[in-house]
């Protein structure tokens, strides 16, 4: 969704095609104006926007902004699956761009909030349901950086939110590298644990959700798309000590300890 710069222009016919690096969308306008693009949920602006968006020529194929849709997981012992409580953040300079609210009752999908970088809230957009996250990859041909993802099993407390900083982000939540993220959202390998590529995420499991727990498992292709990178926001180090498989499939957390460890590495199903 464009902003208008003059008053005949408040709607736009957007047309999409396929590059080598996702999907390409253009509209034309018909003047040179810079305005403000934003993502768009049932119909209605998104939060996630870039400002000051300057047209270029006809024909033109490589866009100037461009965004990254990143799905979220959190660890259960050594698996990973999907939220189905809690809240995750999205951060640029340390301001919060977007808060989610996750559905809950065994829903892994989530809703935006009305929080912004000035103030939380408990109201929800009346928006469509999400899987992944939008961040920004490209602003005017460079890429951003200074992002990072939260997640918090319970909503950010004012105090939290008074005091962040980008240590506290390093230390709490995971910062994005996005030329890494766009390899393993290709499929690549990463140094970095806690990005994963779509295609290595899935496994064998009996059940909707990991034994002992509320998070959904990873054990249908369908849960994840191609090319968009999984990121674990909760990750934990296993420290095996014995495992007795009993063959009922009840061994995601049996017979070793384990201790969360915060995460300072740098780091759609989107229902648009």
């Amino acid at each position: 969704m464009l902003s208008a710069v003059v008053d005949d222009e408040r709607n736009f016919s957007w047309k999409e095609s396929v590059s080598s690096l996702g999907f390409l969308q253009h509209a034309i306008t018909k003047t040179n104006l810079p305005r403000k693009l934003y993502t768009q949920s049932a119909q209605l602006a998104a939060p996630v926007s870039i400002s000051l968006v300057s047209p270029v020529a006809m024909g033109t194929s490589k866009p100037n902004e461009s965004l990254m849709p990143i799905m979220p997981a959190v660890q259960f012992g050594d698996r990973l699956g999907l939220a189905t409580q809690g809240y995750y953040y999205h951060f640029h300079d340390s301001k919060l761009v977007q808060e989610y609210k996750i559905l809950g009752e065994g829903n892994c999908r989530f809703c935006l909030t009305y929080s912004d970088e000035n103030k939380l809230s408990d109201e929800l957009r009346p928006v469509n349901m999400q899987s992944a996250i939008p961040v920004y990859w490209k602003v005017e041909g460079t890429e951003c950086e200074n992002q990072h993802l939260l997640y918090l099993p319970e909503k950010m407390t004012p105090e939290q939110f008074q005091s962040l900083n980008k240590a506290w982000l390093d230390k709490k939540g995971v910062a994005l590298n996005l030329n890494e993220l766009l390899n393993v959202g290709r499929g690549s390998n990463s140094s970095i644990n806690t990005y994963h590529a779509p295609t290595q995420v899935i496994y064998e499991h009996p059940g909707r959700l990991l034994h002992g727990s509320s998070v959904v498992a990873l054990n249908d292709s369908n849960s994840v798309a191609s090319g968009i990178p999984i990121v674990n926001l909760r990750a934990e180090r296993v420290f095996r000590i014995g495992v007795f498989f009993d063959g009922t499939g009840n061994n995601d957390r049996m017979m070793y300890t384990r201790s969360c460890v915060g995460i300072n590495h740098a780091l759609m199903l989107l229902g648009y």
